[in-house]
C-alpha cells in the first residue's frame, strides 16, 4: 500500500462504467408523471390484508395497495414484516464517496480500476466522469450491522484519511478532495434470506427486490446492477398476471423470486 509496488494488472475486456445511483433514479423518475414519486415517507410496515396490501409509515399514515415490493435496502422493514433476519455483519465496514478533481489534475491513471491492499484495510477507485472518482476503503471492524459509526462528515473523512495515511495511487488524494458531506459509512453485511423467499405464502401479495432482497457485500459491484434486473424480471413477471389483484397477481410474484432465486444466489455466494 505504502511502497506503490504493482502486484498485479490485467485488462477488464467487457464495458466498465460507474454511475452515480442519484443520475439513474432520476432519469427513471423523469420517465413518471408528476406526483407518482412520493418522497420523505419512511417506511416502517407492510403486510397483506383482505383486499390487496398495506403500507404503515413512520408518521402514522398507511396506503392501501395491490401489493407491496419491498426495495427499502439492506435494513428492509418489508424484510422484517415477512419475518426475515436483518443481514449478518461480514466482519468489515467502509467509507465511500466521490472525489471532485479539476481536469488537470487527473493524471489519467484513474481511468483505470485500481485496486490497493493493506494490512486489515484494502481499498480502490475508478474514474466516474473526466473530473469526478469513485473510491472506497474496506477495513476490518467486528460488531453488529446496526452498530453506531462516525455520524459527521468530518469524523468520517478523518477516520478515512487515518486508514489509508501516506499509501500510494492516489487515494489519499481522493478522500481530501471529497466534500465530507458526501461521504458516507456503512457496515458491511449479506444475508441469505433470499432463501426464505421462496417459502413465502402463495397468497403473499409482499416481495422484495434488490438489496432488500439479496443484501451482499460489494466485492463484485454487483448489488445495484443487480437490483436493475430485479426490476425487468419482475416487470415482465406482473405483465404476465390475468388480473392485477388477488391470487392471479400473488402467483406472479412467486413466478418472479423463483426466476431470481439462482441469479441472487450465485453473486451473493461469489461477493462473499
Amino acid at each position: 500500500c505504502n511502497t506503490g509496488r504493482v502486484m498485479q494488472t490485467f485488462d477488464i475486456r467487457n464495458e466498465f462504467r460507474g454511475v452515480r445511483r442519484g443520475e439513474i433514479a432520476s432519469a427513471l423518475a423523469s420517465k413518471l408523471d408528476e406526483g407518482d414519486v412520493v418522497y420523505g415517507k419512511e417506511v416502517v410496515h407492510a403486510e397483506t390484508t383482505p383486499n390487496g396490501a398495506r403500507v404503515t409509515f413512520s408518521d402514522g399514515t398507511a396506503t392501501e395497495c395491490a401489493a407491496v415490493v419491498g426495495c427499502d435496502g439492506a435494513r428492509s422493514k418489508v424484510a422484517k414484516s415477512l419475518g426475515l433476519a436483518l443481514p449478518s455483519l461480514t466482519g468489515y465496514s467502509a467509507f465511500r464517496g466521490v472525489a471532485v478533481f479539476d481536469k488537470d489534475e487527473n493524471d489519467g491513471t484513474a481511468t483505470r480500476y485500481k485496486a490497493i491492499f493493506g494490512r486489515g484495510v484494502r481499498a480502490g477507485m475508478y474514474q466516474m466522469s473526466p473530473t469526478e472518482t469513485y473510491w472506497f476503503i474496506i477495513f476490518n471492524n467486528k460488531g453488529s450491522i446496526d452498530g453506531d459509526g462516525p455520524r459527521s462528515g468530518a469524523a468520517m473523512r478523518k477516520q478515512a484519511l487515518e486508514k489509508v495515511r501516506g499509501w500510494a495511487h492516489g487515494i489519499e488524494q481522493a478522500v481530501q478532495a471529497t466534500d465530507e458531506n458526501r461521504i458516507v459509512f456503512s457496515r458491511i453485511g449479506e444475508s441469505w434470506r433470499l432463501r426464505n423467499l421462496g417459502t413465502l405464502p402463495r397468497g403473499e401479495l409482499i416481495t422484495l427486490a434488490g438489496d432488500a432482497a439479496h443484501p451482499m457485500t460489494p466485492n463484485l459491484g454487483q448489488g445495484g446492477c443487480c437490483a436493475m434486473e430485479d426490476a425487468v424480471v419482475l416487470a415482465k413477471a406482473v405483465a404476465g398476471a390475468q388480473s392485477f389483484s388477488g391470487a392471479s397477481l400473488a402467483a406472479r410474484l412467486r413466478l418472479y423470486e423463483s426466476a431470481r432465486w439462482k441469479r441472487w444466489f450465485k453473486l451473493t455466494v461469489r461477493a462473499s
